[in-house]
């Protein structure tokens, strides 16, 4: 089943196909929706409201050129409103970034899809690190590197200048990759004082 025909079929009144759609996507939308809004129940609320509004789209009768990008930019645009009614958002005039070195950036794709031990342990700790995050930074840097927005399309979404958003996320990369070794640098010394208990 492909997701273009069940698109197709949930648009034109198939409870089923919606259903599996539904379903299809719980696990990518609800978790990026988590990696911006730090809290998996509203993630999940967020998650619902997202497919209300597909739901109201789908009832246009509207075409729907390329659902998933659309469904991502639902889901982003509700993640960001939530984020500016509980006034996490708060964006600020910052200074030119001193330094955007891309080996610095420790992101990566560990937030894709979990592997073995050891990475499912490192996607661990990215994900405290990003928890810990000033929510102005994580969501433009996540709105990047993980949905895929250019920073135009960021700077639409968020209200804010071009080159506010490259500087969120240049600053963003470095909050990240400190809180994430000091994450890495705590998880390792309670292994060791683990050990030493044995």
């Amino acid at each position: 089943m492909s997701v273009a025909s069940t698109v197709a079929r949930a648009q034109g009144g198939d409870e089923e196909a919606f259903a599996w759609l539904f379903d299809y996507y719980k696990a990518s939308v609800g978790k990026h929706l988590y990696y911006l809004v730090s809290d998996w129940e509203v993630a999940y609320d967020l998650y619902q409201d997202t497919f209300i509004a597909v739901l109201k789209q789908f009832k246009k009768k509207a075409p729907i050129p390329n659902f998933q990008r659309w469904l991502y930019r639902v889901a982003s645009n509700l993640a960001v409103d939530y984020l500016r009614h509980k006034n996490l958002l708060v964006f600020i005039p910052l200074p030119e970034s001193e330094t955007d070195d891309p080996e610095e950036y420790i992101l990566s794709s560990f937030l894709a899809e979990e592997g073995h031990e050891d990475r499912v342990c490192e996607t661990d700790c990215i994900r405290q690190a990003l928890a810990e995050m000033s929510p102005q930074y994580r969501t433009c840097l996540l709105l990047q590197e993980v949905w895929g927005y250019s920073q135009n399309e960021i700077a639409e979404m968020l209200g804010i200048t071009e080159k506010a958003v490259s500087s969120n996320v240049s600053r963003g990369r470095q909050q990240l990759r400190t809180a994430y070794l000091r994450v890495v640098e705590e998880l390792a010394d309670a292994t060791k004082k683990g050990g030493r208990k044995n």
